[in-house]
């Protein structure tokens, strides 16, 4: 079930610090998390700059083209573009920051996710 400020939560929750891994616990270092970011718009780039203000990797997709993904990297240096089947393999946590009539491209791109968490922000009609 999706209620309305759920996704900003969760992005809000991934800004305010990177997290302590329990490996990272006893040492005191903090460990940054390694995002992606499906979608290319400036809302994903916004996304994109305000988490990596707290050291997290982030990669940018877009399920229509590259040369959209590779416009959003541009406007973040720092960031990289995959494919959204690489960020799968690759990514702790995916951002859906797509629109709604993109959703299916998307999914049917990403394949089979289990390895992380994915925070559905995209934009209904």
């Amino acid at each position: 079930m999706h209620y309305p400020g759920q996704a900003q939560t969760a992005i809000v929750a991934l800004w305010a610090a990177p997290r302590k891994r329990a490996s990272a616990a006893l040492s005191g270092y903090y460990c940054s998390m390694v995002i992606g970011i499906i979608g290319s718009d400036d809302r994903a780039v916004a996304i994109g700059r305000l988490l990596m203000r707290c050291a997290h990797s982030i990669s940018f997709s877009d399920p229509g083209t590259h040369e959209k993904a590779q416009k959003a990297s541009d406007a973040l240096p720092g960031s990289r573009v995959e494919t959204t089947y690489e960020q799968a393999a690759a990514c702790e946590t995916l951002i859906m920051a797509i629109h709604w009539e993109d959703l299916d491209r998307a999914l049917a791109a990403l394949g089979t996710y289990k390895t992380g968490v994915v925070i559905d922000a995209t934009r209904p009609p």
